[in-house]
């Protein structure tokens, strides 16, 4: 997914030369030109990631202050002030790659001296942090490079490199692996070859080389054998006076093309491959007064090919977007300093569209901002979720450049590879639901669509967890209670909910029904491991057995969870419940103890019967007042005595038969003897 959110590789346009077609946004205009100085005279500019934070930085070859300018970059398409390093004599071009094989970017500079023999290659080092090495300079064959590329040119994944020599030919150095070059072997490929051109145009694996002539008014092609040589160089006309060549598809038929800029004669010239290696005769775009430089990129992202052409002379960049059929639109001018000579393509604010490097060799670099861009975020609305439980993705789609309008289009949600759904864009965000992730680390990819006017765009990737469902168990998972009058509230009872892992638990609801009240100490959540408690309570609005239940609505597996309460109602208040007697003497009676019935109903209580039962029954006696029936709110009384009959724990209870619920009420009696 991240060559798909498109940021730059590091080898992307040297010398307004890419040739890999970066495919990416919607829009074409671009941001005015923000200007970084650099070294004297920078002549070229390359793009790469040095201190590996992610986000592109610049690397600046200075013509007139031999150096090379290393801008690193802080976010937002923003860069740093230049750190300078010492290069050769007249630095003209600047390329990108890892010579030694340690994973950090170094740098290759090609020394014109100043277009004279006695000109070098200067190696620099990358040490992963945003610093370099001093160079390791190399004498150059036959002695005025101008322009080199980086390319893996004899398959052994060992970075080469080929040098257009402005005095001459081509030159190939097969890289060591080690940061070193092997002795260079040259080619003769047009007179005065200013650039060189990367590129499989046969179809055969392995990879090609186009360099234009200038004072031969040609570009010529020399096919690979596979083994970091190649075949003698076939030309083809171009304008005049061709300064450099790009390769890319034009025409959509997964053949390589190439487009020449005419530095003479103001214009391009575009060659059709035939897939074959060799090409079809030339047709002519207009450009910009002094074309020096070219650059190939899917600028808005319609999966076709686009030109930049650095016009020296008329101070500006010409934008091209391509038709896909060979054929492109008029040219758009975009400022880009005084004298742009050289541009590099990639994503330099990370949102999605190609922006511009323009080397400004009157002063300093030209960053110039796609306004196709935008800037994704992605949150989900549980994570860690649980199996089975929906999670909202939500998309936030901004413009990266606030001026540039308002994203629309869909954003495509992926589990990985597999798409989960697609959410439209609406008010700067798309969001989309989903139940069906599986138990694991997932990597969500939101892939916007683009419109008219933005590109398309990868937002950063989302990690969710989907934990297996937990499991809550509730203790004790049923409450009686006892006898209660109607309308008066029970001592609470506590059940205890122990959350048995292995996720967090969302709780959405404890309710509670029948006859019984609850408060808790749960929360919305309950961790892994994690306890809280219900308590209980029981007021019967109605007589005899009633019943009721709590039940836990939550993201676990047995959800709901319920306890079972159950409890009795009564209109019989007995005050005291029970009755304790002082220590008597065997053989003697105790003073009586009373004992007060109300009947609190609002019908008349019937008394079926009174009978004094237990343990130890003749050792107590009663008589009480209630008779047959007691009127509803009204009260009777039981006066009770005690007459041990042995010494000794004495104990026995009056049980009333009625029909004010919970029938037999008793009342307890205990009592010691002497």
């Amino acid at each position: 997914m991240s060559e798909r959110r498109a940021v730059a590789a590091h080898a992307a346009a040297v010398l307004c030369l890419t040739l890999a077609v970066l495919t990416s946004g919607r829009a074409s205009e671009f941001a005015a030109a923000v200007n970084y100085p650099a070294g004297l005279q920078p002549y070229s500019v390359a793009v790469g990631d040095f201190n590996r934070d992610g986000i592109p930085d610049l690397a600046a070859a200075d013509f007139g202050g031999n150096t090379v300018s290393i801008l690193l970059g802080q976010g937002g398409g923003v860069f740093q002030a230049a750190v300078s390093y010492a290069v050769g004599p007249f630095p003209a071009s600047v390329a990108v790659g890892d010579f030694n094989g340690d994973g950090f970017l170094d740098l290759v500079v090609a020394n014109t001296n100043n277009y004279k023999a006695g000109g070098s290659l200067s190696i620099l080092l990358g040490n992963g942090d945003g610093t370099f090495q001093p160079a390791v300079n190399y004498a150059a064959s036959p002695g005025e490079p101008f322009y080199v590329v980086v390319a893996d040119l004899n398959h052994d994944g060992k970075t080469d490199l080929a040098l257009a020599d402005h005095g001459g030919d081509l030159a190939v150095y097969l890289g060591n692996g080690d940061g070193t070059f092997q002795t260079a072997v040259n080619y003769v490929s047009g007179l005065n070859p200013q650039s060189v051109a990367v590129g499989d145009f046969n179809g055969d694996g392995t990879l090609d080389l186009a360099i234009p002539g200038k004072l031969s008014n040609d570009v010529n092609v020399l096919i690979g054998k596979g083994d970091g040589t190649f075949q003698p160089a076939v030309s083809y006309p171009a304008g005049t006076s061709p300064a450099v060549v790009a390769g890319a598809d034009f025409n959509s038929d997964g053949k390589l093309d190439l487009a020449v800029a005419n530095n003479g004669s103001n214009n391009l010239s575009l060659l059709l491959g035939n897939g074959d290696g060799t090409f079809r005769s030339a047709t002519t775009l207009a450009t910009g007064r002094g074309p020096v430089g070219l650059a190939v990129a899917d600028l808005n992202g319609d999966s076709r090919a686009d030109i930049v052409v650095c016009a020296l002379n008329s101070g500006a960049v010409d934008v091209l977007l391509g038709n896909g059929d060979g054929t492109f639109q008029p040219s758009v001018a975009y400022a880009a300093g005084s004298k742009p000579r050289i541009v590099a393509v990639g994503d330099l604010n990370l949102d999605g569209a190609p922006d511009l490097a323009v080397a400004d060799s009157a002063g300093g670099v030209e960053v110039l901002l796609n306004n196709g861009g935008t800037v994704l975020t992605t949150t989900s609305s549980l994570n860690p979720s649980q199996f089975g439980q929906p999670v909202t993705f939500t998309t936030m789609v901004n413009a990266s450049i606030p001026s540039a309008g308002t994203p629309a289009g869909t954003v495509t949600f992926e589990d990985g590879a597999a798409v989960l759904g697609t959410a439209t864009v609406s008010g700067g965000q798309a969001a989309f639901t989903t139940s069906t992730l599986s138990v694991g680390t997932h990597t969500i990819n939101a892939l916007y669509s683009g419109d008219s006017n933005f590109n398309p765009h990868v937002a950063p990737p989302l990690s969710q967890v989907v934990q297996p469902l937990s499991t809550i168990v509730v203790s004790p998972s049923s409450l009686t209670f006892g006898l209660q009058l109607l309308n008066t509230t029970s001592p609470l009872k506590v059940a205890t909910a122990t959350n048995q892992g292995p996720g967090t638990v969302n709780i959405s609801g404890i309710a509670v029904s029948g006859d019984f009240l609850q408060t808790n100490t749960c929360g919305s959540s309950l961790a892994a491991g994690a306890s809280c408690t219900i308590s209980v309570s029981f007021k019967p609005k109605a007589i005899n057995t009633r019943t009721g239940r709590i039940s836990i609505t939550d993201s676990a597996a047995n959800s709901p969870q319920t306890i079972s309460l159950m409890g009795t109602g009564t209109e019989v208040k007995l005050v005291p419940p029970d009755l304790t007697f002082a220590p008597q003497q065997v053989g003697t009676t105790s003073a009586p103890l009373t004992v007060t019935l109300t009947n609190v109903g609002k019908t008349a209580l019937a008394i079926a019967g009174v009978h004094v039962g237990g343990a130890n029954p003749g050792d107590f006696a009663q008589a009480n007042t209630c008779g047959s029936s007691v009127g509803a709110g009204a009260s009777c009384t039981f006066s009770v005595t005690f007459a041990p009959k042995t010494t000794g724990v004495r104990k026995a209870s009056i049980s009333i038969q009625d029909n004010g619920g919970g029938s037999p009420q008793q009342i307890q009696l205990s009592g010691s003897g002497d």
